[in-house]
């Protein structure tokens, strides 16, 4: 198993705890600190993350095709928070968690325990079809999910009081690089360069990525 895999793994092994916790269950009707989500939601958001991985590997390998970046990924959504494809994210996350809090961390265990066998299995270089009719190489969708994990888990931990969860460090190393990626990508090296070392020459609007 390659090592993005353990780490994605390792990753939802470490959230579990803050989705179970007894503060996300008192809260879970309230708004969450993230803009437009209640708590309920953000934690199905969160889960989904496990959700759409086992369900994009129970589907056809796309063919043909070379796959695109996790940068290029995010690079090429329309993240706004009005957008339609916000609006559905967070539909899709009060949808998920519709069951309550028991049922969800439930379900988390379940496909966590899927994937810990599918992901043991997959080639290095499978392909899956995800959101937006865009092709990846599954190592490569497993940085996005990372990237969601990692951050709305300071999301919720903040919106109910907790600290921010165990997670791998190399969780954080996988985030760290992608969103610079993706500063890169949006923004251009020189730009990104400037806003990192020299306040000065540095533009507005470069940093935060979302």
């Amino acid at each position: 198993m390659s090592p993005v895999r353990h780490v994605f793994l390792e990753t939802l092994a470490g959230i579990r705890p803050l989705l179970a916790s007894l503060e996300v269950g008192m809260r879970w009707d309230e708004p969450s600190a993230l803009e437009n989500f209640t708590v309920r939601a953000l934690v199905g958001h969160l889960v989904r993350a496990a959700i759409t991985v086992d369900s994009y590997l129970n589907l056809p390998e796309p063919a043909g095709e070379k796959g695109i970046s996790a940068a290029s990924y995010f690079a090429n959504l329309d993240l706004d928070v009005s957008s339609s494809l916000s609006v559905g994210v967070r539909a899709r996350g009060e949808e998920q968690a519709a069951g309550g809090q028991e049922a969800l961390v439930a379900q988390l265990d379940r496909v966590t325990a899927r994937l810990a066998e599918s992901l043991l299995r997959e080639p290095d270089d499978r392909l899956v079809a995800v959101a937006g009719d865009m092709v990846m190489r599954l190592d490569e969708y497993l940085v996005t999910r990372l990237v969601e994990l990692t951050i709305h888990a300071d999301d919720l931990a903040l919106s109910v009081g907790l600290d921010y969860p165990s997670l791998p460090p190399e969780a954080l190393d996988i985030t760290l690089t992608t969103l610079l990626d993706i500063a890169r990508h949006r923004r251009g090296d020189l730009a990104v360069l400037r806003v990192l070392s020299r306040r000065e020459r540095a533009e507005a609007g470069i940093l935060p990525v979302f």
